[in-house]
């Protein structure tokens, strides 16, 4: 069909000719009758697919759209939300079922209804603003309102409101939204309102300086009292380096203390660094920061709580010197003397031998005390100890040794300024009068030179200690030098105690010791808790003799031990005997606690005597726990072990060192009756025990207070929180047996918090 075709008629052979077009003619009719039949057949073909294929994209759409309707009717009917449609009425053409879940309402009920007649009076303005606006834009806007239970209670939702509008128009035609229930959301968020509330108004009103630091050492927030504590208001101080606040010697350790807390070197750090004032005026504070995480763990910001311990330290101090300050005195005690000789002989090793030690002991003062009582004793005492002062050099250290005993070093004197000295310090004593009808006072004193440089201090004291006798068995009343080597002495003479310390093995083997008993009063219940066990010894004449008279010598010849075990053997079988009587508590000595013998005589004596150990309480004074500190802990762990409650006598009369007794895990703190006597009086006192009773309580230990002599001691006693109390007040010390029965019936004292 596509080609042309050439005819050429031959005029010779017409009717050849004729033929041949016919034939071509009808050539090319059927050849473009088959053309045209074939382009029907294949228009019919494509129109026939056409066809089939929108069929199929019909179904296709007609199954999608089904499918949206199902997915869309079962969110609508699955969904936790309640959707709605409202009018430009205001409304409800259309609610979804949650609402039978979220108010309890069938969509029926609530069709041709307003949001309005559903929410809480006081959020319908809100909700009727909110409707207004959706004229105005095209944002989804957001309110969150109370709305009304079936059952009446009221639930907080959060409504999401959008307009649809008018093609043509822009109308808006109704508006689509969603109502979901807040309520639990609403009350975490107003918990967590309350305790950011909570933490503030803890944070602002603490006692305790609180400041909250950035990673970079800036001051985040500060609380009211910190901003007290450093004189500075709080907005000047937000944003600025809390290191700044410190002294410059201690803002480096809070510096790498926080970037070890950074690292995870270090949980939290507690120390006591110093705040400096606008006007450079010092604060000591006890500091403690620790690191704020996250919850992811990531590091916020740092909190520091600063508390002022200046009252504290001062009352450090005041115990500091109360430690090696005689408290009647007001002169050095035994403790700093000896500290004191032992700096001034190391001295002398390395610039040569001077110096003086003297001993001054009063002559027959117990005739003073007879006649006077304890308060004129004491008042006597300290006028002995003014006469003496006032005879010696700023440079000369003078110390009360206790009783009627003093202690005197004259760093730089030589042999006559000693005996000058010593000469002048008896005059001294004979200048005090005790009472217009006693006798004169004297006393009698001994002098020891330093005169080799290997001599230790507790030789110099024996040394001089002996010549004080040597001066009373002469007749008293005079100085007596030591002898400088033996070979000067004119006849031996044995240690002062050998003979007591006979008489001691003879009572052991004679079973003439005897326990006296010495009652402890609770000052808050009243009645008779326990007994202190009081050792006394019968001489071959029948007479008593006090501890004094003998412990020395037991101590000097290792008897401590023998005389505690006989103790502790009474006293678990008193305690045996008397099931439902007070408990009992003895004092050991630090001299028996070498090895494993005294505790296992305590263990083997409660075990045979079948004595409970809780009612056995073992005394130690302070100042031989802390000189013997490593025996005293082995003691304290053993004794917890057995039961037995470990008591510190006498504390604060020798060492009164806290960072000391901290180490020591006692159950009941003695306080020394130095403190006590006059606590009524002294305010210092008062400091003193104050301190004692927070420390015991903070580490749960119970204080008893001793030499009690009038009831405004009592009462000052109660007043300042100490547990119990012993002294002549309450009774005298009476044999043990009769302290027992007393303590059966005991009388209760009146109390003031009654």
């Amino acid at each position: 069909a596509g080609r042309l075709w050439t005819v050429r008629i031959d005029p010779v052979r017409p009717a050849r000719a004729g033929v041949l077009a016919a034939a071509a003619v009808g050539l090319m009719l059927t050849l473009l009758v088959i053309l045209a039949v074939r382009l029907l057949v294949r228009r019919e073909r494509v129109a026939h697919a056409l066809a089939v294929r929108g069929a199929h994209e019909r179904d296709a759409a007609t199954r999608a759209a089904s499918r949206h309707r199902r997915r869309s009717r079962f969110l609508e009917e699955s969904a936790a939300d309640i959707l709605v449609l409202v009018s430009p009425q205001g409304e409800l053409t259309y609610v979804s079922p949650a609402s039978r879940t979220l108010l309890g309402l069938s969509p029926e009920l609530l069709l041709g209804r307003t949001l309005a007649d559903l929410v809480h009076p006081e959020d319908a303005a809100r909700l009727e603003e909110a409707l207004a606006q959706l004229h105005g834009t095209d944002e989804v806007i957001d309110v969150t309102h109370r709305i009304r239970h079936r059952d009446g209670h009221w639930l907080w939702v959060e409504t999401l409101l959008r307009a649809a509008r008018s093609p043509a128009t822009g109308r808006v035609t109704e508006a689509q939204g969603s109502l979901r229930d807040v309520t639990r959301r609403r009350e975490v968020e107003r918990r967590l309102r309350e305790a950011e509330n909570r933490f503030r108004s803890a944070f602002d009103e603490a006692p305790l300086g609180m400041a909250v630091v950035g990673l970079d050492g800036e001051i985040l927030q500060i609380n009211r009292a910190l901003s007290t504590l450093v004189d500075w208001p709080r907005h000047a101080l937000r944003g600025t380096a809390f290191d700044a606040l410190l002294h410059q010697a201690d803002a480096d350790t809070h510096r790498q203390a926080r970037e070890a807390l950074l690292e995870g070197e270090l949980r939290s750090h507690e120390a006591e660094l110093r705040l400096v004032q606008p006007d450079g005026q010092v604060v000591w504070t006890a500091m403690s920061t620790a690191l704020v995480l996250d919850g992811d763990g990531r590091p916020l910001h740092y909190l520091t709580q600063v508390q002022d311990v200046r009252g504290r330290r001062r009352a450090e101090a005041q115990l500091q010197h109360l430690a090696d300050h005689d408290p009647l005195t007001g002169l050095l005690n035994r403790r700093a003397f000896e500290r004191s000789l032992r700096e001034h002989l190391a001295r002398v090793r390395r610039y040569g031998v001077r110096g003086a030690v003297l001993v001054v002991d009063l002559d027959a003062f117990a005739s003073v005390n007879e006649r006077l009582g304890h308060g004129g004793g004491d008042a006597v005492i300290a006028e002995v100890a003014r006469a003496l002062r006032e005879r010696l050099r700023d440079s000369d250290l003078l110390a009360r040794f206790g009783g009627d005993a003093f202690a005197v070093l004259l760093p730089h004197a030589d042999l006559q300024e000693a005996l000058t000295v010593g000469g002048a310090l008896a005059d001294a004593v004979r200048s005090v009068r005790p009472d217009a009808a006693g006798p004169a006072l004297t006393a009698s004193v001994g002098m020891a030179l330093v005169d080799r440089p290997e001599l230790r201090g507790d030789e110099l004291m024996i040394d001089a200690d002996l010549a004080m006798y040597d001066a009373k068995q002469a007749g008293r009343d005079r100085l007596r030098q030591a002898y400088r080597t033996p070979a000067d002495r004119p006849r031996p003479r044995p240690r002062p105690g050998v003979d007591r310390a006979a008489l001691v093995r003879d009572a052991l083997r004679e079973d003439r010791l005897v326990l006296f008993a010495e009652p402890v009063t609770d000052l808050e219940r009243g009645g008779v808790g326990q007994l202190e066990l009081l050792l006394r010894m019968r001489g071959p004449d029948g007479d008593l003799h006090a501890p004094a008279s003998f412990l020395g010598a037991a101590e000097d010849h290792d008897l401590t031990l023998d005389l505690d075990r006989w103790v502790i053997g009474q006293a678990a079988e008193l305690l045996a005997a008397h099931p439902d009587g007070p408990s009992l508590s003895v004092n050991v000595s630090v001299r028996s606690l070498t090895g494993e013998a005294l505790v296992d005589t305590l263990a083997e004596q409660l075990t045979r005597h079948r004595a409970d150990a809780r009612r056995l309480t073992i005394e130690l004074g302070e100042r031989e726990a802390v000189a013997h500190l490593s025996r005293a802990q082995e003691l304290a762990r053993d004794l917890r072990h057995l039961g037995c409650p470990f008591a510190l006598d006498d504390v604060g009369g020798a060492y009164g060192s806290f960072s000391s007794l901290k180490q020591l895990p006692f159950d009941v703190l003695k306080i020394d009756g130095g403190f006590v006597r006059h606590c009524a009086d002294e305010h210092a006192d008062q400091v003193v025990i104050r301190a004692m009773v927070e420390m015991a309580q903070g580490l749960g230990a119970r204080t008893v207070a001793k030499f009690v002599g009038d009831e405004a001691t009592v009462e000052t006693l109660h007043a300042l929180g100490v547990d119990a109390a012993q002294g002549f007040h309450f009774a005298h010390p009476l044999p043990v047996l009769d302290a027992l029965a007393a303590a059966a019936s005991p009388r209760r004292r009146p109390s003031s918090r009654d």
